[in-house]
């Protein structure tokens, strides 16, 4: 089981993915959830070239990113512009990014 800490990072990074979208970070905790994944951990290193270093490299390059991410599509996709779009028009509205705040008690406020 993963520490307390842990968890809380990885909700704040799903959080952040609604406060401040960005497409790239989005991929990256995809990628590094998906080498870190015990099925494909336990495939790194077997072979020259396969750590898992050699892999968030490559995975991390143009060509992956963008295809992978050109693969997202359909409701998802529909649901992630719309939510650029409402998010861009609350900050519009409000003037201000929404942030974490210490006064708020971690939590995040526009």
């Amino acid at each position: 089981m993963l520490p307390l800490r842990t968890w809380l990072d990885l909700w704040w990074a799903k959080i952040a993915d609604f406060m401040e979208p960005d497409q790239s970070l989005i991929y990256l905790r995809c990628v590094l959830t998906a080498v870190d994944a015990p099925e494909s951990a336990r495939l790194l290193g077997k072979r020259s070239g396969a750590s898992r270093e050699a892999v968030l490299e490559q995975m991390r390059s143009g060509p992956y990113e963008t295809f992978s991410v050109s693969q997202c599509g359909g409701p998802r996709k529909d649901a992630f512009d719309k939510a650029l779009t409402d998010l861009a028009e609350i900050q519009d509205n409000t003037g201000q990014p929404c942030v974490r705040q210490s006064g708020t008690g971690g939590r995040p406020a526009c």
